[in-house]
């Protein structure tokens, strides 16, 4: 069974153009999905499709986009085009970054007592790398295994027991146990036992090894050594505790809720939305792209809706009205002992709000025969509403998704001569881009009456764009004044 959705695709049909809309894949709570992982086919080939991430590959809250695009496809009715997709989505396991400082003490390494510490060669933990007896760098883990002792590297020591001041072993042992001072944040000890009765005489000339592993125990905010067994006849142990500060987050910004990120023209109060653990704290950040971006600093307070721990903090934006296109940002900062997840709007992945003015549909013609004596007729305008698709423009007061245009030109000198009917191909678009809005021409028909010739058709939106656009019918496709 799938462990996500996937959400269904409407299109109108055209034989002369590419029609493009898009489709998204939902992962199931507990699941993630990367467009990496994903493949598209289908049966169809006029049919193309690419896909892309919406936030950030794997993580919490990402979609998979994709773009479907028909390119001159006749359909005589509706129908279905069938898709294969892929089932590519991965059990969500939230890991965190665990920073390492861990110094080797300098009294444990080659001193006067015969004693040498050594990191065993390729044993240092993913992410972590060590110079001059300093391991640094980051450990990923999972964060249910926080409470797991957390593996570093493998520590060798060697003891030469034929020690520089002929010393007999136990005072050697008893003097290695006080290489380090009491009030230092190591702790070292050696012990030592033999069945010779001279104990003056045991261990000269011998060189003793072990080899031990270090651990971090977040619970006990410390790292330590774990007690190894020596070899030879003697037990060594050794416990050496480094209580340098580990900085692990306690808190979480879980999301953002943000709602539409279209602001009506007219201006509009914007509701933000920040669920995490209660007392997370963060700096959010508004204003408008390339322009001042204040911040205020904000904390998350319980919520007994949620479970426990949990909250939301709500922040109300007030967006003025605008005479101009205009674009705003949205990103939050942590706080003391708090991280973002990784869905959340950050410095490096701003959420973009766009404010457009109402767009206008410039219909016009054109003709490139400069001798005519006839006129082009008046232009018909309409001002419709930003990234409106077709099938919503209906409900709004004022704006049609449907209506007829006719065009009549007149020569005070001769007849006009018919060519052919109009067709789609003989209107042309400015901008062609994806701020265009976007046309559906049918009931295309040129007549001619003696001087007079008309363009009839009947236009339907399919979508309003974000920019002014302007829709050119040449003439000189269509009618001609003979002699010309």
């Amino acid at each position: 069974m799938a462990n996500h959705t996937t959400s269904t695709l409407s299109l109108m049909s055209s034989a002369t153009e590419a029609r493009e809309g898009y489709m998204y894949i939902t992962p199931n709570e507990g699941y993630v999905v990367s467009a990496s992982d994903f493949a598209v086919s289908g049966d169809e080939p006029t049919l193309t499709t690419s896909l892309a991430d919406t936030t950030t590959a794997g993580t919490i809250g990402n979609k998979v986009k994709i773009t479907v695009t028909l390119t001159n496809y006749a359909a005589t009715a509706d129908g279905v085009i069938n898709l294969t997709i892929s089932d590519s989505t991965v059990l969500y396991v939230e890991t965190v970054d665990v920073p390492i400082s861990l110094t080797i003490p300098s009294e444990l390494d080659s001193n006067t007592d015969g004693v040498s510490v050594d990191i065993v060669n390729g044993t240092l933990a993913n992410g972590l790398t060590e110079t001059s007896g300093v391991i640094t760098g980051d450990i990923t883990t999972d964060t249910e295994n926080l409470n797991d002792l957390i593996y570093i590297v493998d520590i060798e020591t060697t003891v030469n027991a034929e020690n520089s001041s002929g010393a007999d072993i136990d005072t050697y042992l008893t003097d290695i146990g006080t290489l380090v001072p009491e009030d230092s944040p190591y702790e070292f000890e050696l012990t030592g036992t033999t069945t010779e009765s001279d104990i003056t005489k045991e261990g000269y000339g011998s060189v003793i090894s072990y080899t031990e592993s270090v651990y971090l125990d977040i619970r006990q905010n410390q790292q330590e050594y774990l007690a190894p067994s020596g070899s030879g006849e003697y037990t060594l142990k050794s416990r050496a505790k480094f209580k340098e500060s580990v900085s692990v987050t306690t808190k979480y910004v879980d999301s953002v809720e943000v709602g539409s990120t279209l602001i009506n023209n007219q201006g509009e109060t914007k509701t933000i939305k920040v669920y995490g653990d209660a007392g997370a704290l963060f700096t959010l950040f508004w204003g408008p792209v390339g322009g001042s971006q204040p911040g205020q600093s904000l904390s998350i307070p319980p919520n007994e809706k949620f479970n426990t721990g949990k909250g939301l903090r709500v922040r109300t934006i007030e967006v003025d009205s605008t005479s101009a296109n205009k674009a705003y940002e949205l990103w939050l900062v942590a706080g003391a002992n708090t991280s973002l997840k990784p869905n959340v709007p950050s410095a490096t992945a701003k959420t973009t709000f766009n404010q457009y003015i109402n767009p206008t549909l410039t219909m016009t013609t054109s003709t490139s025969d400069t001798g005519a004596t006839w006129s082009l007729p008046a232009d018909i305008t309409y001002t419709g509403r930003p990234l409106v698709a077709g099938t919503d423009i209906d409900y709004l007061r004022g704006v049609d998704s449907v209506f007829d245009i006719e065009y009549n030109m007149t020569n005070a000198s001769a007849n006009m001569l018919l060519i052919k009917n109009p067709t789609s191909a003989d209107w042309s678009v400015n901008p062609n881009d994806s701020t265009k809005t976007v046309l559906l021409f049918t009931n295309m028909s040129t007549t001619v009456d003696g001087p007079t010739g008309t363009v009839k058709a009947t236009v339907r939106i399919v979508n309003w764009g974000s920019a002014d656009t302007t829709y050119t019918l040449d003439l000189d496709n269509l009618i001609e004044e003979p002699g010309s």
